[in-house]
């Protein structure tokens, strides 16, 4: 990171095809980053239906910023992280909290509890079972502190990166929910995609590579509101952010591609975008046009 980032594009089009037939999750949420702090505070509403054939009484959520560690576990994430020679935690070890506020839904309060043996998954306990079909929205205050640390979750020096940040519905299954707990290594853990409206406050002089689409976007004193929105279902909503990058971006058949980049690396972040027009013209012979 310290001689040079390159995102592209990552976190815009994590998708998946839109099947008329089924509902996806619509997350509404409105977070603030505090810079100095290392935090995030946020409110999100989430509005689902039952896609299960029976009653659902429990929900649940995944709150992978609360991940526990044990000794053994931290042992081997450094020596994952000396394989590719690199710190992964450049203070020493570092991880994120998650503080559940409250939990809410149509003006009353809601039951919840943390389970799990890595303490990853947020339960919530209806007031009344949800019917096949049903559909309920559910607020959750919640903050989370930044680790220090490399990777698609933390702070180093001028850049944050937030994937997997917000409580994030559980797949559900033929039975109720998909209860998978968070595997350290490679990404092998998975939700529905899902609809997204984000309001982002960050200081000013930061510059934001996000999931979607920004429809509004106001400075007012030293911080800026952005207003991001998701055309169609994503995977997840990520975005890291630095006063200190600079964009490059370029239209492709159609899409537009973006890079963000360190100073000093503008050759890199133009090599990237040829990387990505190479990719586009790789798949695109393969499987099709990209229709986003």
């Amino acid at each position: 990171m310290k001689k040079f980032l390159i995102l592209i594009g990552i976190f815009l089009f994590l998708t998946t095809a839109v099947y008329s037939e089924y509902s996806h999750p619509r997350y509404h949420i409105d977070a603030v980053v505090n810079v100095v702090e290392k935090t995030i505070s946020a409110r999100q509403k989430i509005t689902f239906s039952n896609q299960t054939s029976h009653d659902l009484g429990e929900i649940y959520f995944h709150i992978y910023p609360n991940r526990k560690y044990s000794q053994k576990e931290i042992r081997t994430l450094f020596r994952y992280g000396g394989y590719f020679k690199v710190n992964p935690y450049p203070s020493g070890f570092s991880q994120g909290s998650f503080k559940v506020e409250a939990v809410y839904s149509a003006g009353r309060e809601l039951r919840y509890a943390v389970e799990g043996d890595d303490e990853t998954l947020l339960k919530v306990t209806l007031q009344e079972s949800l019917s096949p079909g049903e559909k309920i929205t559910i607020d959750i205050d919640f903050s989370v502190d930044i680790p220090n640390a490399y990777g698609r979750f933390g702070w180093h020096e001028n850049i944050i990166t937030a994937a997997y940040w917000y409580p994030i519905l559980a797949a559900q299954t033929t039975e109720a929910w998909d209860k998978t707990l968070f595997y350290p290594f490679h990404r092998p853990f998975f939700s529905d995609s899902g609809i997204y409206h984000l309001s982002l406050k960050v200081p000013a002089s930061y510059e934001v590579a996000h999931s979607g689409f920004c429809y509004f976007d106001e400075t007012i004193d030293d911080m800026r509101t952005l207003v991001l929105k998701t055309d169609f279902p994503i995977r997840s909503f990520s975005f890291a952010m630095s006063p200190d990058y600079s964009l490059k971006e370029r239209a492709y058949n159609g899409t537009v591609l973006k890079s963000y980049y360190l100073p000093g690396n503008e050759k890199k972040a133009e090599q990237a975008l040829e990387n990505v027009k190479d990719l586009f013209d790789f798949y695109g012979n393969r499987f099709g046009k990209y229709p986003y």
